[in-house]
């Protein structure tokens, strides 16, 4: 019997070999192809969490500042470690406000340290890295050395010192009119350490070097104030810090909203019991808030077009036409221009 003995040439071999390594490139492809997409996939719905928790910040800093009763516009001072503890409170300070009162976690309890003790933002939201929004404000929002708040008015927010600076990652300046900043700390990078009780801003909050500056985010005495930039670990920076910021004229638009809404409310009901809009503004100011007057009262300039219809604006706002109108005959508000 013969025996055939089945040769495979060195064509067909390297052939199978060149496959087999074909087949090991795509596989390795797909696996790095894949790996990538889940990597983009949960760093997207990370920055999604991160957003959604310096929207909701931003939000409540404002409900809080609208809603204040003592002085709409005021705010509640951090949540700093000053007292050896993160415990929610914002730690009121009657002195002088130097800048390192100004930074801190958000604050979701009371406002502690001052009468009368009052809540502050009753939120606590938390970025993707399960870290509490720090909170950062103009000087121009916080109480003082009586413990009361500042005059806060359109004329009084037309200041041009104290507000809060931010710039983007190439150094330039995007507003130096800023009156509060949020700051998503994200996950702990080299040389942070957050394993104490209460550790310092420096550990949460970053730097970010632009050719001879740097920007400390930590740091409120730092005259650059704050820097936003993508996220970054290399040799020059270590950065991962998301911030959202409210610029002055942007609360002072939602500021103005809150007052012309007290004025209609005591308007329509003057209506309603006379018939006309009250002749001048000093006709209605008993009826108003405490705070309304007299700083209120001075800032607002009020005309009556005729017996159903008024029209008010409000001295210092920068837009060149602003004027907020309402007709009894149509219930209607109207609002010329921005504030």
């Amino acid at each position: 019997m013969i025996r055939r003995h089945s040769v495979i040439s060195p064509h067909a071999q390297q052939g199978a070999a060149a496959l087999i390594m074909l087949i090991i490139l795509v596989l390795g492809a797909s696996y790095l192809f894949v790996s990538e997409l889940n990597r983009s996939s949960l760093q997207t719905e990370r920055n999604k969490i991160t957003a959604a928790a310096l929207a909701q910040a931003k939000e409540a800093v404002l409900g809080y500042a609208l809603a204040n009763q003592r002085t709409p516009g005021g705010l509640a001072f951090p949540d700093r470690n000053g007292d050896g503890n993160y415990d929610g409170d914002g730690d009121c300070y009657t002195g002088a406000v130097s800048p390192g009162l100004l930074l801190g976690k958000l604050p979701s309890l009371n406002e502690d340290g001052c009468f009368p003790v009052v809540a502050a933002f009753n939120t606590t939201p938390l970025d993707a890295a399960g870290e509490r929004i720090w909170f950062a404000a103009s000087r121009n929002l916080f109480r003082g050395n009586s413990g009361n708040y500042p005059v806060i008015t359109t004329t009084s927010l037309m200041a041009t010192t104290n507000w809060l600076r931010v710039s983007d990652g190439n150094g330039t300046l995007l507003s130096n009119q800023v009156a509060f900043v949020l700051v998503a700390p994200g996950e702990v990078l080299h040389g942070q350490d957050r394993s104490s009780s209460a550790p310092n801003a420096q550990n949460f909050l970053d730097s970010f070097t632009v050719g001879a500056a740097t920007y400390q985010n930590w740091n409120m005495a730092n005259p650059l104030g704050f820097v936003t930039a993508n996220a970054v670990n290399d040799a020059t920076n270590r950065f991962n810090d998301r911030l959202l910021y409210v610029t002055r004229d942007e609360f002072m638009s939602r500021l103005v909203d809150r007052v012309a809404g007290e004025i209609r409310l005591v308007l329509t009901a003057y209506y309603t019991t006379i018939g006309a809009y009250p002749v001048a503004l000093s006709d209605i100011v008993g009826s108003l808030p405490p705070w309304f007057n007299p700083n209120w009262t001075a800032d607002t300039v009020y005309t009556r077009l005729a017996p159903g219809q008024v029209t008010i604006h409000f001295q210092g706002c920068p837009g060149a036409i602003f004027a907020i109108t309402w007709n009894a005959a149509t219930s209607d508000m109207r609002r010329n221009g921005t504030c």
